[in-house]
Formats: structure tokens, sequence, C-alpha cells
């Protein structure tokens, strides 16, 4: 943002220098880029007079000027403009002059008469003034006064960089005024009072939360004059150009009060006014000489016809003030900030409005604008009447939070009294009640507590001022919350077993999520303002952007991939929006070239990690075969994943080979499951003794149906209370004319005692006998 010296100064009597004023605002917590001197353009531009004009003997359009400087001297200059006559005062620019559009101006010959300099029009100047060629000055300055001295002598622009909580309220020259006075103890600038609305019926509001405040004011101005020349030079000195006075007041209370204006050609408005979100298939022809599109999310500013205006962003062309319009309609409004920040990104238009709303208005400026307005349309004596005006909406009463002088001076570390830190506050515009609340100003929306008062205090009166300490706490060990840990040891424990973890974006389409032939059913959330289109939707799984990983690597360099990711999925409930944490684990099953010969991969690896995992996370997980996998998964290789509450929360199983192959792998295995909160009892890892007895190792052959799960064997043995049983294992599968035989391998070794084989044969018969309700019998 670029602030002016002397703009600041007409507010604030007694101003100090440009250097102090950047070190002070530097000291308050406004970042000064740079402070750099305006107006070297001007500084050899000086006032003379006109004595003696001929035609030049060359050239019928040409001219030969004779004017008089300030020390008597006098030069001829070479001109094609049609006024300039004796008598008349203009602007000479003598040889080296720099104009403001870069030309660095020299003696030139023109058709054989020597020209040193320029006569100046007030476009060459920077300036508008009308339809004339030299610029005739008509004020009471003095043959040889400098033009710099003219406009009011040297400016200072700042370029202050703005951290959102002072953009907040500080995006003006008034904003800037009242913090300079604070920090420099001068008296606290004050305003015009407020605009009386009126209870014409000029405009119409469809929703309260998208506009809370509406005012429309109608004036009758006269057309074709120009702007004040001081407007234009505060409005040059911070890179504004200049258009037309109805439009230049705007701009210039934009920069002025910080409250963007819209002025409409009352002349081209068909009825009312409205304020409203924007029909299906609506199109607005933009000021920029864009034919936009609009939504139902983006506000507009309507009338019979259709749209007028992009609220709170840039106005139509159907509606635009020209040079020639006599009756403006006003719009002062104080939008929805988010709304507008939205319809800015969308459109992709960053109006000096826009990033102004965007950041949040001061509702009062809502009355004191139009005031405002009306008073600069007066001293530029182009107004002549006030038709009608009407507000929709009402102001609300300005917030009040409690007065904690003393959790301030501890937040501070200071020893203030409370009478320093109230007076700071009031410095600032804040207000003591009778009841003892801090009446917060209507413009300080980032104001919401003691600690932003401890702020603006410290501010006030200069960091520099208080006494630094250390700081002391006591010394507490760190530790993670129960759910990040729990999540921190699954993902070290996938990792342990050979995993890569990789972190995707949370945001996809429906596109990509068909791609994968992911059906997970319920409602996606939709993102508003999506950067790309690939990106409109929040994720539901993590496995579509975890098989692009896959292709992206695959597509680059043929290799064994060990992927996975443990991280939140979204969804929604009508407009209601859910979140839960999912693991999801990829592996390419197929052989790649080696020495030694590696292992080929199989899905079963991807089951001894979630094996591993269940046991040392505490899960609780049970598994079993399934014939109704979801559609990405091959209908005979999957496992249904059930957690302790009795419900589905995951498969494993391996990719359907065609779906695979869209993500350049002939084979995949994935596994897939939503993850809870953590057990609530969780044995934490420890030691087991050395047992000093030997181990006992039996082989058991039986016929399993083919329906029969293997997990159903495990879970049919471990709820046996068997003594001494470490493991069972499967170590062979057979298929014959008997059907399907399994080879299990149990392994008994008791921490107490030696078993005997009368033992061990009673407990392999238990084992027959739980499993014999599965229609399991022993292999003969």
């Amino acid at each position: 943002m670029k602030a002016s010296y002397n703009w600041i100064a007409r507010y604030v009597p007694g101003l100090p220098e440009p250097s102090q004023v950047a070190e002070k605002l530097t000291q308050m917590g406004w970042e000064v880029a740079s402070a750099e001197p305006w107006g070297r353009w001007y500084e050899p531009v000086e006032l003379v007079e006109v004595t003696h004009r001929v035609k030049h003997p060359d050239a019928d359009h040409l001219s030969i000027v004779t004017v008089t400087r300030g020390d008597g001297s006098r030069v001829d200059v070479v001109t094609g403009a049609s006024n300039g006559m004796p008598g008349d005062h203009v602007w000479y620019a003598p040889v080296g002059t720099e104009l403001v559009d870069g030309r660095v101006l020299e003696a030139v010959s023109m058709r054989g008469v020597l020209s040193p300099g320029m006569l100046l029009s007030a476009s060459e100047l920077g300036y508008v003034q009308g339809p004339q060629d030299l610029w005739i000055w008509q004020g009471p300055e003095a043959v040889g006064t400098r033009f710099l001295d003219a406009i009011g002598g040297w400016d200072t622009v700042f370029e202050l960089e703005l951290t959102p909580n002072l953009a907040v309220f500080g995006q003006s020259m008034q904003a800037l005024a009242r913090e300079l006075a604070a920090g420099f103890s001068l008296p606290r600038p004050q305003w015009d009072p407020p605009f009386a609305y009126g209870q014409d019926s000029l405009a119409l509001r469809e929703d309260a939360q998208d506009c809370p405040l509406y005012g429309l004011v109608s004036y009758q101005i006269r057309p074709q004059d120009v702007t004040p020349l001081w407007m234009q030079t505060l409005l040059r000195a911070i890179g504004q150009r200049i258009i037309f006075p109805a439009v230049d007041l705007t701009n210039f209370l934009l920069w002025d009060m910080g409250q963007p204006l819209h002025a409409f050609d009352g002349d081209k408005v068909q009825g009312l006014i409205q304020v409203r979100r924007a029909r299906p298939g609506e199109e607005l022809l933009t000021l920029d000489g864009q034919q936009r599109m609009l939504t139902a999310e983006d506000l507009v500013i309507a009338d019979d016809q259709g749209p007028l205006a992009l609220a709170g962003v840039m106005g139509g062309v159907r509606s635009a003030i020209s040079a020639q319009t006599a009756h403006v309609m006003l719009e002062s409004a104080h939008f929805q900030p988010s709304l507008i920040f939205q319809t800015m990104r969308r459109h992709q238009i960053y109006s000096d409005a826009a990033l102004h709303f965007g950041k949040g208005t001061d509702p009062l400026a809502v009355f004191l604008a139009p005031a405002r307005y009306r008073g600069l349309l007066g001293e530029a004596g182009l107004y002549e009447s006030t038709q009608a005006s009407q507000l929709l909406g009402h102001m609300e009463a300005a917030r009040q939070i409690p007065f904690e002088p003393g959790k301030i001076r501890k937040l501070l570390g200071v020893e203030w009294d409370d009478k320093k830190i109230q007076a700071g506050l009031e410095r600032l515009g804040f207000g003591i009640t009778a009841s003892g609340d801090v009446l917060i100003p209507h413009d300080r929306h980032d104001v919401n507590g003691s600690h932003d008062l401890a702020e603006e205090v410290a501010r006030l009166y200069g960091i520099d001022t208080i006494a630094p300490t250390v700081f002391s706490a006591p010394a507490v060990p760190g530790r993670r919350e129960e759910g990040e840990a729990y999540r921190e040891l699954i993902k070290n424990t996938v990792a342990e077993a050979g995993y890569w973890e990789v972190v995707t974006r949370s945001f996809t389409s429906p596109e990509r999520v068909a791609r994968a032939e992911v059906n997970l059913g319920g409602e996606a959330v939709v993102v508003k303002n999506p950067l790309r289109d690939e990106e409109r939707t929040l994720r539901q799984s993590l496995l579509p952007g975890l098989l692009e990983v896959v292709e992206t690597n695959r597509s680059r360099r043929s290799l064994p991939l060990r992927l996975f990711e443990l991280a939140p999925v979204y969804g929604a409930d009508g407009d209601t929006p859910l979140e839960a944490n999912e693991l999801a684990v990829v592996e390419t099953l197929e052989d790649f070239p080696g020495y030694p010969h590696p292992d080929t991969p199989h899905v079963l690896d991807l089951k001894g990690v979630l094996e591993q995992v269940n046991v040392r996370c505490g899960m609780g997980l049970t598994w079993r075969q399934t014939d109704q996998a979801p559609e990405y998964l091959h209908p005979g290789r999957t496992l249904e994943i059930w957690s302790p509450r009795g419900e589905v929360c995951g498969y494993l199983g391996e990719v359907r080979p065609r779906i695979a192959q869209r993500y350049h792998a002939k084979r995949l295995g994935v596994w897939v499951m939503r993850v809870g909160a953590a057990p609530a009892v969780r044995e934490a890892p420890r030691m087991e003794r050395p047992v000093r007895f030997p181990e006992v190792v039996r082989d058991l052959s039986v016929v399993v149906p083919a329906l029969v799960a293997y997990q159903s064997l495990v879970q049919a043995v471990k709820a046996l209370p068997l003594p001494g049983l470490r493991s069972v294992a499967p170590i062979d599968r057979y298929s014959g004319e008997f059907g399907q035989s399994w080879t299990l391998r149990f392994v008994f070794q008791p921490d107490d005692a030696t078993l005997t084989d009368a033992e061990v044969d009673g407990a392999m018969q238990q084992i027959l006998d739980a499993m014999a309700p599965l229609g399991v019998s022993i292999r003969q």
C-alpha cells in the first residue's frame, strides 16, 4: 500500500517530518518498505507569460511563441498548440527536464527553428484539465513559480507492507492519521457528521447476511467539469490515474476513508436496485471489458434488466459513469468479507475495492462516506442536489470486552498502572464504558480479547520501552496427543516392514476416483473455489492418490514399489462435513531382476504386515475371506477386515488387472482400512523372558472344506486353553481328489515345565475337536 505524507498531514496538524513518521510507523508495527520523495518531474517546470506569438515560417501547423521567465529572460519555443496567446500564463519545461512519461527534453530544431524546451499541456504533466492544448494557468501565482510549489510542494510516498491484522483497518490515510496522532500524542482527527439516510424506495436486498448494510444516495451533479487540482495531486502521488470527477471522488474516498464506493449512472438504471445472488445463466460485461459468466455464489447489484455490477468487486459497462453523467446513484455498502474475497478469487479480479472488502471494512463508513462525497462535490463545484436516499439494514452496536489491566500487565511483563493502559487505549480510539468494559471501534475486527489490547498498548508505547525478561516455565516433558501417538505407531510399524510413506494432496475429482473404480457411496465435499478443475472435491479415499503415485513412478522407471499413507479422508452428510483417518498400503506384485534373485512378492506379504500392525498396535482386528469385495478388488483374492465392534473397517486383496494396468502395473496388492481412536487399553511393548524348557513341534494335515477360511481355523485354535501353545502357522497346501488339504505347524513351549508326549497328544486332540464343527477332518 502506498501512503502520501501530504495526504496524512491534512488530518494531523503538526505532523513531524517524514523520517520521524516512518520511524513512528515502524515502532507501531507498520512495515515501511520504502519512503521516496515525490515530485522530481515538476521541480524544473516554471510558470511563464506568453509575450509574442507568430506563425512558423515553414510549417502551417506550428507557431513560434516567445515567453518571459521569472528572471526576466525570454525564450522562443516552437509549439503545435492552438492556444497560448500573448498575456496567457503557461507552464514551461526547460532543456534537461524529465517528463512523467520518461522523456528527457533537449534543444530540438523544428523546421529550421531551434526550440529549447517545451510548453506543456496538462496531460504532459500527468493531470486532466479539460479540452485544451497548453495548460492555461488561471491561478494567482506569479511568473517564475515552480509547478511543484503550485501543487503543494514536495511529498513523501511511503510503501507499506501490511500484515493481516493491520490490513483489517489500516488501508486508508485516515487510519494512518489516527495511528500517527496517537503515536505522537497529537489531537485525534475529527470527521464530518454522518449522512442521514431518507426513507425513499431505491433498492431491495435478498439476504442480510450477504450484505448487512446497503446505502444508496441519488445525486444530481454538474457534468463536464474537472477534478480539483489538490485531489489529482494526492491521487497521482499514490499511483492512481485521473479519470473524471464523479469517479475520481470515489477513488479518493477509497484511499482516504478505506470505504469502497460505486457510482452508477442513475439514468441507465431500470427500476429498483437489487442486492442479490446471480441467477443461473446470467452474464455481466465488467469495466475491464471481460464478459463474465456468473454463478449462484456471486453477489451482484442488479436492476430489472439484470446484473449491473459484481458486488464489491467491479462495476459493469451498462451502468458505467461517463463525463456526461448528471445523475449519480452512489452505493455505500458493508458486504460479507469472505463472500467478496471468494468472488474476487473465482473471477481473478484483484481490484482495490475487492481487496478492501475482502479484508473487512468499517460499517460506520457506510454513513460517513456519502456525506463526505457530497461535501467534495460541493468543493469541486459539481453538486446540485440530493434527490433521494435509502438504507437497508441497521448499524450493530459496538462490541465490548472486559477491561483487564492486570492480565495486560502480566502478558507484557510491565508495571504500568491502570491509568496509563487506559490512556493508551483511548488514544488509539478505544473507549471505556461506565461499567468498566472496553468499547471496540467498529473497524477493529481484529480485536477480541485482552491479548489484543496488550498488543495495542505495547505497539503504542513502543516494544523497546518494555524491559527484556528471561522466559521461564516449568520443565514438563513433551508428549504427543494420544491419537497422534497411536497413528505415529501405526506408521512406524508399516515403515519398519519395508514400506515407504508418501503424502498425497487432499483434493481430487470424480473423474480421478472413477478411474480407480473406487465407489464409497455418500457425498463428497465440494471445494467452492478450487485452484484446478481436477481438484474440485476432497478425497473420500486415499487409494486413488496412491495409485497415481504408482503411475507417476512406474512411467519413469520400472521399479518395485511398496507405499503407504495414513491421512484424513472426508465426506458429507448433507451440510455436515465428516472426517476420518484412513490407512492405505499398495505393493506391486511382480518379479523384478536382481541378484540374488529376490522372492516373488505376494499379496500375503500385505497380510503379514496387517498381522504385525494388529498385534503391535493392539487393534483387535479379525479378518476373513469374502466374495463381496469392492469393485476395484479381485473377487477371489480379498480379505474383509473387521473391527472389535463387529463392523467391516477395510479390505485387503489384489486389484483387478484391468485397473492395475491403467497405473502402469501388472499386479497390485492393496490394503485399505479406516483407523479409529486408539484402544483404551494397549499393552506396552515388553521384553519376554527366555524360556528354559524345550519346545515341541507337531505338524497336522487336515482336509478343509473349500469355503472355510484359514483365519477361522486359527480363531478356533486360539480359543482353546492349550498349555504353552506359542504359535500356529501354515506350512503346506495341497489339493487332490479328496479336496483341499492344509498342513499346520503347532509349536508348544510352556515356561514352567517340559511337556510330555501325552500332554501334547491331548492338546492335538482338542484342536481336532475344535475344528470338527467347521467340517475339518484329519487327512488319512
